[in-house]
């Protein structure tokens, strides 16, 4: 794409504005620190999208400074001088570590983030992305700094004023070739970006938006999740990290919690193709959000239903990134959870007469246990009468183990009833999906209602007898 030099220089001018109202709005080094600030995140949030292509950041930035120098602007001598010191620290500053160590830099700055220098990869593992010839630690090294950069903008740019968790967007990732999701949440303890990984992973969202708000705990919740919360110290965990890193922070406590999170709330260490991918992730939601502040339509499905997606594109070997627009990725088909076939036959044969209804549903108690893995949430199994509302059976296991304690539990309802149901109403899909080979097999009817108004009323109850007991404690 050629963009004229009216439109670079428009551009440019536009650049330096806000750094020159900073500068103006202080006195001293309080004001240099403020207009530097400014001039970055103007530079990753709007130049490089602006100009619509693959400038060196140097290059782009030198432009700048002979504008600075210039009659465009009308700046007098003393604040040219200002503006260009400004400019250059950008552009020192801006550059990793690595850059300024290594002739044959793989990563370059641009002001979308930074682009990630890649060779034609013949396959896509997480080796591709080492730089050749850097030996691992280095290459995650390089990684966390990149990680780094891209989580401090998003916290200076506090995106999650203006989003919320139903303006996902997709992020092709260069190497895997599979599609991302990524998404702002709320809640405690602090605004969370959330990414899952893969188009598999990624539709357990959708799963997840489609359960009327219900818990995640589909098979594949895996997410990469990074928390911007302000905390009184860092845990043991992250210092550590920081130490092994040889990072010195001047506000420590406001390291973001950068963790792998699985389904039943334990976490893990970033590895290196996740580190990545999550810098990658970042770097565009920064770039989404900033237009999202002053397009609030560019977030949401255009006339066709379909979602914004951030594609890279190769280009003299290196990655630049535009919009398209995909339709929106369907629930992933739910794997039924295991069951005994030769004890449901046995129910069945010793449970022949069949009345009434059982609704069945799986819910998280407020309240977490204690575990060897730590402190875990768990979920009751309910099966109540659909007529009498009497609770017939309940089990309870940890949030992981949800899913797959339900047929043996069915099974155990029926026993304990004396007969079978003619059918079984449910409110979750993912219940739905964990019973149905069970129910298939007993001779039992399935539904998938919105309302389980019995189900209800035991669930509060119990919720209720819960948090009596925490308060008792």
């Amino acid at each position: 794409m050629t963009v004229s030099r009216e439109k670079i220089s428009e551009t440019l001018v536009a650049f330096c504005q806000p750094i020159l109202d900073a500068l103006d709005a202080r006195a001293g080094l309080e004001a240099h620190e403020a207009a530097f600030q400014v001039g970055v995140d103007v530079w990753n949030a709007h130049v490089y999208e602006t100009l619509g292509m693959d400038p060196e950041a140097g290059a782009t930035l030198e432009a700048a400074e002979s504008l600075a120098q210039g009659k465009q602007l009308g700046l007098g001598h003393a604040r040219g001088l200002k503006l260009v010191e400004l400019l250059q620290r950008i552009k020192r500053e801006q550059a990793p570590k690595d850059l300024r160590r290594m002739g044959d830099p793989h990563l370059s700055p641009s002001g979308n983030g930074w682009n990630l220098k890649v060779q034609e990869f013949a396959t896509a593992s997480a080796e591709d992305l080492q730089p050749i010839g850097d030996d691992p630690e280095l290459a995650m090294v390089r990684a966390w700094e990149r990680l780094t950069r891209a989580a401090k903008a998003v916290a200076r740019l506090q995106p999650w004023n203006w989003l919320d968790e139903t303006q996902s967007f997709g992020v092709l990732h260069p190497v895997r070739v599979e599609l991302d999701w990524a998404s702002i949440s709320h809640g405690a303890p602090g605004p969370t970006f959330e990414l899952r990984l893969g188009t598999e992973r990624g539709s357990t969202r959708a799963n997840k938006l489609g359960s009327e708000g219900q818990f995640d705990r589909q098979l594949h919740d895996e997410v990469l999740s990074a928390q911007f919360v302000d905390r009184e110290q860092l845990d043991a965990k992250d210092a550590e990290f920081l130490k092994s890193m040889g990072y010195e922070l001047d506000a420590p406590a406001k390291w973001p919690i950068l963790r792998v999170r699985f389904r039943d709330e334990s976490d893990a260490d970033l590895t290196f193709e996740e580190v990545v991918a999550f810098a990658i992730a970042l770097e565009q939601l920064h770039v989404v959000a900033s237009r999202a502040l002053v397009e609030p339509d560019y977030l949401r499905p255009d006339a066709q239903g379909r979602l914004l997606l951030r594609f890279p594109t190769r280009r003299t070997g290196e990655i630049t990134w535009r919009d398209e627009r995909v339709q929106p990725t369907q629930p992933a088909l739910l794997q039924p959870a295991p069951f005994d076939r030769d004890q449901a036959a046995r129910v069945r044969a010793r449970v022949p007469s069949q009345r009434g209804k059982l609704e069945c549903d799986l819910f998280e108690l407020p309240a977490e246990v204690d575990t060897p893995m730590g402190r875990r949430k768990s979920v009751v199994g309910l099966f109540v009468d659909g007529d009498s509302g009497e609770v017939v059976h309940s089990v309870t296991g940890l949030s992981a183990e949800g899913l797959a304690m339900l047929p043996g539990a069915l099974l155990a309802a029926i026993e304990l009833r004396k007969s079978r149901p003619n059918f079984v109403y449910v409110r979750d899909p993912a219940v739905a999906a964990a019973l149905e080979p069970a129910i298939t097999s007993l001779g039992i009817r399935l539904k998938l209602v919105g309302l389980l108004p019995n189900a209800e009323r035991a669930i509060q109850a119990i919720e209720g007898a819960s948090d009596d007991d925490s308060e008792g404690s």
